[in-house]
């Protein structure tokens, strides 16, 4: 029984170890895979994230990151806006979805998003 418990627990432990270098793996690929030019489906408008860093959407040049699944910046009217990012496979398709609150009038907690095509 010893052995048994033994090797589970070696085996949750590996397990976790594999998981923790997957997810820094795929971090790193989603930074990079969103470097490019991307084309909003929802009403036009370009959006160009640069290898530098730096993010040009509309007249806007901003710095932003990227973090586990999540794009972050900080617009010119000062707020910063945090995006939680989906990709499709192919890497052509490009989903942010984050939470306004009380931007262009909206209510605190309203759900807002883009749906991005790679240029």
């Amino acid at each position: 029984m010893k052995r048994v418990l033994v090797l589970f627990i070696v085996g949750v432990v590996f397990f976790g170890a594999c998981s923790a270098q997957s997810a820094n793996a795929q971090n790193a690929n989603i930074a990079q895979r969103i470097i490019g030019t991307w084309v909003n489906q929802s009403g036009g408008g370009t959006w160009v994230f640069n290898a530098n860093g730096t993010l040009t959407w509309g007249s806007e040049g901003v710095k932003f990151a990227v973090t586990d699944t999540k794009l972050a910046y900080t617009g010119e009217d000062g707020r910063t806006y945090i995006y939680n990012i989906s990709m499709s496979s192919d890497g052509r398709t490009l989903i942010l979805e984050g939470t306004l609150y009380g931007r262009y009038g909206t209510a605190d907690g309203v759900t807002w998003g883009y749906w991005l095509t790679k240029r």
